[in-house]
């Protein structure tokens, strides 16, 4: 396969499942419309995300917390680094300090 040296991402596209990454960062709502089209999982990078009370919208209209979206089988909260893969189509972080939750953006050419 030829490429422009330069140009492979324009020309063969992204080699990874995950595009982009969005920050939702403290005291903001974020929606996964137009540009930001593609959020196909989420992961925290510390406890305060859970404590906040952050809720992801999913793209059947559903939500849930971060709280229980990142518990593990006991209910202790073990989320951080831990990427989650759905559909995500809003992201609401409280006014907590370093409460951001992650979300990754997929890549369609790679299913």
């Amino acid at each position: 396969m030829s490429y422009t040296a330069g140009k492979e991402i324009k020309e063969l596209g992204h080699p990874g499942k995950w595009r982009g990454i969005v920050t939702c960062a403290q005291n903001t709502t974020t929606n996964f419309t137009g540009s930001n089209y593609g959020a196909g999982a989420c992961f925290i990078a510390n406890d305060a995300a859970i404590i906040a009370g952050n809720v992801i919208t999913f793209t059947d209209g559903s939500t849930t917390t971060a709280a229980v979206l990142f518990a593990d089988v006991g209910g202790e909260v073990k989320g951080a680094f831990k990427a989650i893969e759905a559909s995500i189509s809003k992201v609401v972080v409280h006014d907590t300090s370093n409460a951001e939750i992650y979300v990754l953006k997929r890549n369609f050419q790679i299913r």
